[in-house]
């Protein structure tokens, strides 16, 4: 072959890649060996493109698939994309180029050529570096993640305009954390855009020369991401948080969701259920400082996953057998590559390898908020079940207590995928109020100021913000009828199909209400003074705050005396 002065073939050169990549961290345990064979599911290599030089390796690869117009194996069209590896040892910076669209398959190949260590991609508060100092950079996509449970608002905000990062507000650092920024200008590298996001990726509209000056390109972005510049606009996209790397798990974990992409672009199933009706539990019992095991339940049957602050972050710990979702994808790949969120109660957002501190501005919990209820021939220690020794379960009482003094519609969903263990819609004159009531079981037999009584219960509340909408909470409603009518226990405005349609043709405001109903708290002894009380009550502060920023509802806590 023809080599030209950078030592690749001439047909590396004649190549245009686009200047993108997914940039890795890798440790100095780790070992990375670009000679390795690149074994990836649906990947060919072409060998008479498939080139190793220096810090590099290029190659092209084939696929074969079925056209959509059919499902006969027997015809299947070949696409062709290529791939460029970019070693930066002195950084220990891995570079993953490739023009293939489905971002799985860069995790993918980087397993196949790192060894003894896990995939990390660059974090963001790094990865911004790629900017350097270039004044003139004129931002006209920037994204901002919603820092709040659910899907109830945006899960992810994205601004456009010739100065996008303008339109960012100092209220928005209080409920949204950095995403994405892109950026025309004219960079050191003699590229006119450049833009990063917060899964480790840097991408630009230009396109290389030839392989050479792509890696060329890669090598002045390494010195820049391990630089001590400090990314600035001039503007309040600075005051989103950055996060950093997260190197323990916080004991104050309240709730777990899904990745934002899992609602907008996959819907994957497991044992033929949605994904995203699978309930996730987080395991406190077992968790350390390092490793946080995170129960996946529907219907009795449960999975387990783990998350670890080292990657991959993600594995699945059922059995050597992996869990794998429709259409043969794997899980635990699946969360590394889009991982879960998990929400603390001091404000904090934990994704893959991140942490990010929101900057919210939380009153005190009000003990107004805190109303008492007499729990007199009830078992405070079982939330649902038969009469134990001459006493009801929390469900009963609470039950029987609505009913007694009606609303327009009492709905019972204690199950998995549940909205609430109660939900009570009340038709007012001028509006609609809609009550979720979350019900857990006290700890012990009396009640206390105990800091477990509140993390489960806080955690379903926060989670349930996802349905304060009108057109999430109704649908959700009649689909959960539609699996068992029982769960309609009563009535006064016929059947709850025909209500849902008069409210449709017809709206009104609908307000929200939750309601936290934990008999293992004491408000007396919670209104008492000390670090116990004190984390309990941020506990509340925070939770009222999730609830009120991602579904504007109002929080109550029935306890005991």
């Amino acid at each position: 072959m023809v080599m030209n002065d950078g030592g690749l073939p001439q047909w590396a050169n004649e190549l245009k890649p686009s200047i993108r990549a997914k940039v890795y961290e890798i440790p100095a345990y780790g070992n990375v060996d670009l000679d390795a064979p690149i074994t990836v599911d649906g990947l060919h290599i072409n060998t008479q493109m498939n080139e190793r030089v220096e810090s590099a390796r290029v190659f092209v690869v084939e696929f074969f698939r079925s056209p959509n117009w059919t499902s006969s194996n027997g015809i299947m069209e070949t696409f062709f994309e290529l791939v460029v590896l970019f070693w930066e040892e002195k950084n220990r910076l891995l570079f993953v180029n490739s023009s293939i669209g489905n971002e799985l398959y860069f995790d993918r190949i980087a397993r196949c050529v790192v060894a003894n260590c896990g995939l990390s991609p660059v974090p963001l508060f790094r990865l911004q570096r790629v900017f350097g100092t270039t004044s003139n950079a004129q931002f006209v996509n920037v994204g901002m993640r919603n820092g709040t449970v659910g899907n109830a608002n945006e899960a992810y905000r994205m601004l456009s305009g010739p100065n996008a990062h303008l339109a960012v507000t100092r209220t928005d650092s209080r409920t949204h954390i950095r995403g994405h920024a892109f950026a025309k200008g004219m960079f050191d590298e003699g590229i006119t855009s450049l833009g990063f996001t917060d899964s480790g990726k840097i991408w630009s509209m230009n396109r290389a020369s030839g392989v050479l000056e792509l890696l060329q390109q890669f090598h002045t972005l390494a010195q820049r991401i391990h630089s001590v510049t400090t990314f600035t606009t001039n503007s309040e996209l600075d005051s989103l948080a950055a996060g950093d790397v997260i190197t323990a798990i916080p004991s104050d974990i309240v709730a777990a969701s899904w990745h934002e992409r899992f609602y907008s672009v996959y819907d994957f199933k497991l044992d033929d259920v949605s994904l995203l009706e699978w309930d996730l539990i987080i395991d406190r019992e077992r968790a350390t400082e390092t490793e946080l095991p995170v129960i996946l339940s529907y219907n009795g049957i449960s999975y387990r996953i783990l998350y670890q602050v080292s990657p991959p972050h993600f594995s699945t710990t059922n059995s050597a057998q992996p869990i794998v979702l429709s259409n043969n994808v794997e899980l635990a790949p699946l969360l590394n590559e889009y991982p879960l969120k998990f929400y603390t109660a001091t404000q904090s957002l934990i994704m893959g390898s991140q942490v990010f501190l929101l900057q919210p501005s939380i009153p005190p919990f009000d003990p107004k908020k805190i109303q008492v209820q007499s729990w007199q021939n009830v078992d405070i220690e079982v939330e649902k079940g038969a009469e134990s020794s001459g006493k009801i379960s929390i469900h009963d009482f609470i039950c029987n207590s609505l009913r007694f003094h009606p609303p327009s519609i009492l709905f019972y969903d204690h199950d998995s995928g549940e909205i609430a263990d109660f939900i009570t819609i009340e038709q007012q004159p001028k509006q609609i109020k809609i009550t979720l009531y979350h019900v857990k079981a006290s700890s012990k037999d009396l009640a206390g100021a105990r800091v477990e009584d509140l993390y489960e219960i806080c955690g379903q509340a926060i989670k349930s913000v996802q349905w304060l909408k009108p057109q999430f909470i109704f649908d959700r409603l009649l689909r959960r009828e539609n699996q068992d009518a029982t769960r309609l226990i009563y009535s006064a405005v016929g059947t709850l199909e025909a209500f849902v349609a008069t409210y449709r043709s017809n709206p009104v405001p609908v307000v929200f209400r939750l309601v936290l109903v934990q008999p293992g708290i004491s408000k007396k002894k919670l209104t008492r003074r000390n670090p116990q009380t004190d984390k309990l009550l941020e506990i509340l502060s925070s939770t009222e705050d999730y609830v009120r920023r991602a579904g504007d509802a109002t929080l109550e806590v029935w306890t005991s005396a």
